[in-house]
C-alpha cells in the first residue's frame, strides 16, 4: 500500500501560517477592546481627578419670608479654586417625592468664599384661604447637593461629594 502524507515541512509552515492568522485575529479584537477601555478608564480618572479639586461644605439651607419663592443655600469653598454653575441640587418634599432644581445661572462662588445661593421654589395647584384655584409652592425638607465638573466627555456628576442637608421653614404656601 503506498500511503502519502503532507511532509513535516508543508506541516510545519501550515500550522505556523494558522498560527499567525489565528493571532492576528486575536490581535486586532483585543486592541478595539483595549483601545476602548484605555478610553473609558481615561474619563473616569479624569473624572475623579477633577472631582478630587472640589472641596465644600453646606453650612445652612432654609426660605427666607423676605425672598418668597427662594430657597437659600449657604454654601462654603473650601478650596483655592473658583465655582460657576458647578452644582445641582436634588429637593425632597415631605412625603420624599423627588425634585430637580439648580442653583440660578450664572452663580459664583469664590476660592474660600461662603455665600448664600438661590434656588427657585417649584410650585404646584393649590387652594387658596376662599378655595380658590392658587399656585403654591412646595414645600422642601431636605436637598441634596451634588458638585458637577467638566471633562473632555461633557459633564460628571462627583457622587461621592454629595451633601445632604435638612431645609428649614420652607413650607408649602401659596406664591
Amino acid at each position: 500500500m503506498n500511503k502519502r502524507g503532507v511532509s513535516p515541512i508543508v506541516a510545519s509552515i501550515l500550522l505556523i501560517l494558522f498560527t499567525i492568522v489565528l493571532f492576528t485575529i486575536i490581535s486586532k479584537f483585543s486592541s478595539n477592546t483595549v483601545d476602548k477601555s484605555l478610553d473609558k478608564t481615561g474619563s473616569i480618572l479624569e473624572t475623579y481627578q477633577n472631582c478630587n479639586e472640589i472641596s465644600f461644605n453646606v453650612r445652612d439651607a432654609y426660605c427666607s419670608p423676605e425672598k418668597k419663592g427662594l430657597l437659600l443655600v449657604r454654601v462654603e469653598n473650601e478650596r483655592d479654586i473658583n465655582f460657576k454653575d458647578n452644582f445641582v441640587v436634588r429637593l425632597f418634599d415631605s412625603n420624599n417625592n423627588l425634585d430637580l432644581g439648580t442653583f440660578l445661572y450664572d452663580t459664583r462662588l469664590n476660592a474660600y468664599e461662603l455665600k448664600d445661593i438661590a434656588i427657585a421654589r417649584s410650585t404646584e395647584k393649590g387652594k387658596g384661604i376662599l378655595g380658590e384655584e392658587v399656585d403654591m409652592f412646595k414645600d422642601i425638607k431636605k436637598i441634596e447637593v451634588i458638585p458637577k465638573v467638566e471633562t473632555s466627555n461633557g459633564v460628571s456628576f462627583c457622587q461621592n461629594l454629595k451633601k445632604d442637608v435638612e431645609v428649614r421653614d420652607c413650607i408649602k404656601e401659596q406664591a
